[in-house]
């Protein structure tokens, strides 16, 4: 909860990881073109990783809790989108190689859901084999993973 790194997904064992990402600025009405997360590699980490990215099956996310099996517990969308990763060989490093596969059938699936509001949170749930070590949040905010979305709706792009 409190981690100055994400593990994606091997700490001492294999793990969930919940990205919560709040205000989120898409209208009901929006079709998603392309969203993904960004993340930024905080160490160098290699060998073969297969990662299964999904959604909170929620139209408002909560926060996530210190309660033992709270993320895998969560209601997750029908779709799931897999992702392995290029080996992280430097650490500091944001580009292509940190950016998740196409995840915008998960966020279309969330926007369309009948309790949607523009500003509400959407939570991506990871888990899978493998390590890939991120910054995150607690550690920098400013190289924290971001979710970018391009969608239509008057041409206008999000980025969290």
């Amino acid at each position: 909860m409190n981690s100055t790194d994400i593990e994606l997904t091997n700490d001492r064992g294999y793990q969930t990881i919940g990205l919560r990402f709040r205000h989120v600025n898409i209208p009901r009405s929006a079709v998603v073109k392309k969203a993904f997360i960004q993340f930024q590699s905080d160490e160098v980490s290699s060998g073969i990783a297969y990662l299964v990215i999904r959604a909170e099956h929620l139209a408002d996310s909560p926060r996530f809790f210190p309660f033992r099996h709270d993320l895998s517990n969560r209601k997750l969308s029908p779709l799931v989108v897999s992702w392995s990763p290029q080996p992280w060989t430097s650490a500091n490093t944001s580009g292509p190689d940190q950016q998740t596969s196409d995840i915008s059938s998960l966020i279309q699936t969330i926007i369309d859901l009948p309790a949607w509001k523009q500003g509400n949170a959407l939570s991506i749930i990871i888990s899978g084999v493998g390590n890939r070590v991120a910054e995150s949040f607690d550690g920098d905010p400013d190289a924290a993973p971001f979710l970018f979305v391009e969608y239509l709706d008057s041409d206008k792009t999000f980025k969290r």
